[in-house]
């Protein structure tokens, strides 16, 4: 009688340990996290979160997987950062212009003076993602970068001599960030998506278009525009964003992970990035378009214009973020 008892007490137990190795195994499931990026794939300027992908999905040990969902096609840029806080999807690489109403920095991003790595020692990175918590959001880093700050390039299909000419100029931006500058010089910036940067300058809806050098050679605007100015200006805007919640919820050697891949990785992307620059000058070049450089005097005025009226302009929108955020993208704040 204690056998046939003892049989079925067996069975069961042997179910119930199959059942809690299932849960175990179904628990250990990998936290899918979905990324977008503001511009298409093949653009230069979202380069760097694949290698991030790649990198971070290889070694998370199964711990969480990204999954690269697409472009603008996916959801509009200017939308990017709201759905990564309302957590449609957890990732975005997107300009900080594109969501200053929720982090209130204008252009500031744009105006460091310092490498991303310097960033980290002046307090600069922990300040930004001081900002970004307040908005529900965890700023993992920049995602764009270069040796020296002239990421921005103007083009315009009217010669200039002296930055001064661009007086009376319509000249097109994803963002406000240039407006500034074209409302010291006197040109009108005038807010066009990138995409429509071609059919702009094709149609003479604006003069010129600012834009890093790469994007201008990647959508082939050599086509429907004359003069590159050089040098360019400021900082690379474009950072990658992370949902609060998700960041929060994630394993400190996860989110150790992702902070040190990001790093490595817009590391390597500085060295591209000024090579890629090159390239896209030569490019431009070949194609026809005339490189307008400016007398040293009038370059200077140029940059130094640039960078103070951006700072004026910042300072009147967010006195309490602006002064904090010059002293901490300052040399000065090295330690």
């Amino acid at each position: 009688m204690k056998r046939l008892i003892l049989v079925p007490l067996m069975i069961l137990l042997t179910i119930g340990l199959i059942s809690f190795a299932y849960v175990e195994v179904a628990s250990a499931k990998p936290m899918e996290l979905k990324a977008v990026t503001f511009l298409p794939r093949q653009s230069f300027s979202v380069k760097s979160i694949f290698p991030l992908v790649e990198r971070i999905n290889a070694q998370a040990k199964g711990k969480i997987i990204i999954k690269y969902l697409g472009g603008p096609e996916v959801i509009p840029p200017p939308q990017q950062a709201e759905a990564v806080r309302n957590n449609v999807v957890q990732i975005s690489l997107c300009p900080v212009e594109y969501y200053e109403a929720l982090v209130k920095l204008g252009n500031m991003m744009l105006l460091s003076m310092l490498s991303p790595d310097e960033e980290y020692k002046s307090g600069a990175y922990e300040y930004i993602n001081e900002l970004h918590a307040k908005a529900g959001l965890h700023y993992v880093g920049r995602a764009t970068a270069m040796s020296e700050p002239h990421y921005f390039w103007l083009i315009t299909n009217k010669k200039v001599q002296r930055p001064q000419d661009l007086a009376g100029q319509k000249i097109g931006a994803s963002s406000t960030w240039p407006a500034p500058f074209l409302k010291a010089v006197g040109a009108t910036p005038v807010m066009l998506r990138i995409p429509e940067f071609y059919t702009g300058l094709e149609r003479g809806v604006v003069d010129g278009v600012a834009d890093p050098l790469t994007n201008h050679m990647t959508f082939q605007l050599h086509e429907v525009c004359k003069y590159v100015i050089e040098p360019g200006v400021f900082a690379g805007g474009l950072v990658m964003i992370m949902n609060l919640g998700t960041w929060n919820k994630l394993p400190e050697d996860i989110q150790k992970l992702i902070t040190e891949v990001g790093a490595e990785v817009l590391r390597e992307y500085i060295v591209d990035m000024d090579k890629e620059v090159l390239k896209a000058k030569k490019t431009a070049q070949e194609k026809g378009m005339e490189i307008i450089k400016f007398a040293p005097e009038d370059e200077k005025w140029f940059v130094n214009t640039f960078y103070e009226s951006s700072w004026k302009e910042n300072m009147r929108k967010y006195p309490d973020i602006a002064p904090k955020m010059k002293k901490v993208m300052s040399k000065a704040s090295l330690p």
